[in-house]
């Protein structure tokens, strides 16, 4: 039995879990921040600064109620066979979006942003609401590997080390 960090087998159906870890710390820094950051504001004249305090505030505690919705949503699903995503929705428990979309062809995934399209026949690409910070990162490398191999395109970094690879800026003495 494989452990319980590593994706399912994908011969049916592969599931793409959220990062219950990441999503549990943005809900409990940003929710308390915007709230702070929102009744804390002195309701005296609006200058430049006190708005983008309020502005700060309510971004917090967007983010830290988006992410709070993620941690009970259901998790991803893309069928393999008929290479369909399917994306619980956000504002109604019972239902899920199924891409690609009528009038679509396929679904692509970028190499170069980290983010899933739909395209149509004529190649115009629609970009998919799955974002992949949130979600588990070997359940994305397989999602992503999966949907490279039919597009012909090179496997996803797989690697648990998300700062490997890339340039490491420093001072100079």
């Amino acid at each position: 039995m494989p452990p319980a960090d590593e994706a399912a087998p994908h011969h049916g159906a592969l599931t793409i879990r959220t990062d219950r870890l990441r999503c549990a710390l943005i809900a409990a820094v940003g929710i308390p921040l915007g709230i702070a950051l929102i009744l804390l504001d002195p309701v005296a004249e609006r200058d430049p600064v006190e708005m983008l305090l309020s502005l700060a505030g309510g971004m917090s505690l967007g983010w830290g109620s988006g992410a709070l919705g993620l941690l009970f949503r259901e998790p991803l699903r893309f069928d393999v066979r008929s290479r369909r995503l399917h994306v619980p929705r956000s504002s109604n428990w019972r239902f899920t979006d199924v891409y690609p979309s009528p009038g679509f062809d396929r679904i692509e995934y970028s190499p170069y942003n980290a983010r899933i399209y739909q395209v149509r026949a004529d190649g115009r690409r629609r970009r998919l609401p799955v974002f992949r910070q949130y979600t588990n990162r070997r359940d994305w490398a397989a999602l992503a590997d999966l949907l490279l191999e039919h597009s012909g395109g090179a496997p996803a970094q797989t690697s648990p080390n998300p700062h490997e690879g890339r340039i490491q800026l420093g001072s100079c003495r």
